[in-house]
């Protein structure tokens, strides 16, 4: 097993570029925070059961992931990840981050101490990504409290959105990997990027997220870097049986003649659900 210790903000870096190098490409972004700020800002049945200290990494898929390493994933396991696609395809990722840990650091990183942004536990979330997300500094959560004056009924029930400084609603957050055995009492904790900063903008962002959601203006609340592609968004947009036709057009529309390199990886995940 190995030692709980005391880290730096240089060795928490370290950490996070190489995990951000176990995935191709630009695709990922990772930033670190403490479990206590996340436990202060949320109900008990969400808080995490681990010490304050202790070092937690999220993990941001931003638009690149759908061509660079998505349509790769799909041609290699094929009609193994039709169903449950994206879930399968998070799960290999941030499989192959937990080996690194192991491998390299010596860290313990049981499964229980991966989250993902779709499992539930007792009828409700495991873990709230974008509060994470928030107290991480790497997306800002907007929420109804961030508005004042508030224009909607106190009856109507408004959820909160992240927006990031670059990619606004263009981005995924997927997962969070707890790292039981570091500690950074030092760590330093950042307010994140507030791109949307008028009250006007706020509403709007809110009102399109909440009313009108199928148009997917809110992505758009600021000018971004780079958007996904309709194939992404369609993807996006789908669901169900749907997506899985869907993955099967994408599948015969890209991966011809691709190498099939579906038994080089045999792991639990791709087949458990």
């Amino acid at each position: 097993m190995s030692e709980k210790r005391t880290s730096s903000a240089a060795d928490i870096n370290k950490i996070i570029q190489d995990a951000k190098s176990v995935f191709s490409s630009n695709i990922v972004e990772i930033y670190a925070f403490k479990v206590d700020w996340y436990n202060n800002l949320v109900a008990p049945k969400y808080k995490l059961d681990y010490k304050n200290d202790t070092v937690a990494l999220i993990f941001f898929t931003i638009p690149y992931v759908f061509n660079e390493s998505f349509i790769p994933f799909l041609c290699n396991y094929k009609e193994m990840v039709v169903h449950k696609s994206w879930e399968k395809f998070i799960h290999y990722n941030m499989e192959k981050v937990q080996q690194m840990l192991k491998k390299e650091y010596h860290l313990k990183i049981p499964d229980e101490d991966i989250m993902y942004s779709f499992d539930t536990e007792c009828g409700h979330a495991k873990i709230l990504v974008q509060t994470a997300g928030h107290i991480a500094a790497g997306a800002y959560y907007y929420q109804r409290r961030d508005v004042i004056p508030d224009p909607w009924p106190k009856n109507k029930t408004i959820y909160g959105v992240s927006i990031h400084p670059l990619y606004g609603g263009y981005f995924s957050l997927d997962a969070v990997i707890i790292l039981r055995n570091i500690y950074d009492p030092k760590m330093i904790k950042k307010p994140p990027p507030d791109v949307v900063k008028s009250h006007a903008k706020r509403v709007e962002l809110l009102t399109l997220y909440n009313d009108y959601y199928q148009n997917q203006k809110w992505r758009d609340i600021i000018p971004v870097q780079r958007k996904y592609t309709d194939e992404h968004m369609k993807y996006v947009m789908t669901y169900g049986e749907e997506r899985e036709n869907y993955v099967k057009r994408l599948i015969n529309g890209h991966c011809r003649g691709r190498q099939d390199l579906r038994l080089l990886y045999f792991k639990k995940y791709i087949f458990n659900f």
